[in-house]
């Protein structure tokens, strides 16, 4: 998190009580959560919650317990008018990943390939620095993003939450980023146009360093970890449904 601060993440500008209000359901989420319901049921971190802008919408996990999520994603919920059920969704998806240690799985996992890679070819200088940078370059596999809504699924079940609102929100965002996919194609017309020209009384300069801090921040490797699926249309509708055929039943 720390490197992050000093890359491209910024303080969060939310509200102070807003942040309150969002820590308190994430702290009540984090208490019921059913320990039997993921892969180490004695694997219990101290959960904290973060808030951060300078980022797209989004919320990641990172090993050890600690979740952020942007300011970014908690706009698009009120934009779109979709109830903080769809937060509180989003963050039980993120413990899924701290409960299910994919951070720390995968960092393990790349680092025996790197090692492995090192030892055939002869170079092991970079194996030791190697895992300071993977979750910054590796995108959680499918398997565990399909794991983590199971165990949100799971998680808002127990607590009486319904799910739907997490799925309309997936689909909202995703909605976003095919628009903007559409604008990169064709920078000259709609939304995208007109956000990227200066703002009244702003200058030349001000209005070039916001265009090179979105494309920094859209070409980071951090936003290909967060950035939505190929799938997400199927798993919103799975979430929306409230129950997804590859998830335990229970």
């Amino acid at each position: 998190l720390q490197r992050l601060d000093d890359g491209f993440l910024k303080p969060s500008k939310l509200p102070a009580e807003r942040r309150a209000q969002l820590n308190a359901r994430f702290e009540a989420l984090a208490q019921q959560a059913p320990h039997a319901a993921q892969r180490y049921a004695s694997y219990r971190p101290p959960l904290k919650l973060e808030f951060r802008s300078g980022m797209p919408a989004n919320a990641f996990a990172l090993p050890g317990g600690t979740v952020v999520m942007t300011d970014a994603i908690v706009q698009v919920a009120a934009d779109k008018g979709i109830s903080d059920d769809a937060l509180v969704g989003v963050l039980a998806h993120e413990i899924g990943h701290v409960v299910h240690r994919h951070g720390m799985r995968m960092v393990v996992e790349q680092g025996v390939l790197n090692m492995g890679l090192g030892l055939a070819l002869g170079d092991v200088s970079g194996v030791v620095s190697s895992g300071a940078t993977l979750l910054t370059s590796r995108a959680y596999s499918r398997s565990h993003e399909r794991e983590a809504d199971c165990y949100a699924i799971a998680l808002m079940r127990h607590t009486a939450l319904p799910t739907a609102p997490m799925g309309q929100l997936l689909l909202a965002i995703a909605r976003d980023e095919d628009k903007e996919d559409a604008q990169k194609k064709d920078p000259g017309k709609g939304p995208a146009a007109v956000a990227s020209a200066p703002a009244s009384g702003a200058s030349t300069a001000d209005a070039a360093h916001q265009r090179k801090t979105a494309q920094e921040i859209a070409s980071h490797p951090v936003w290909s970890l967060l950035s939505s699926r190929p799938d997400t249309v199927e798993r919103a509708t799975e979430l929306e449904r409230g129950h997804a055929p590859h998830c335990a039943k229970g």
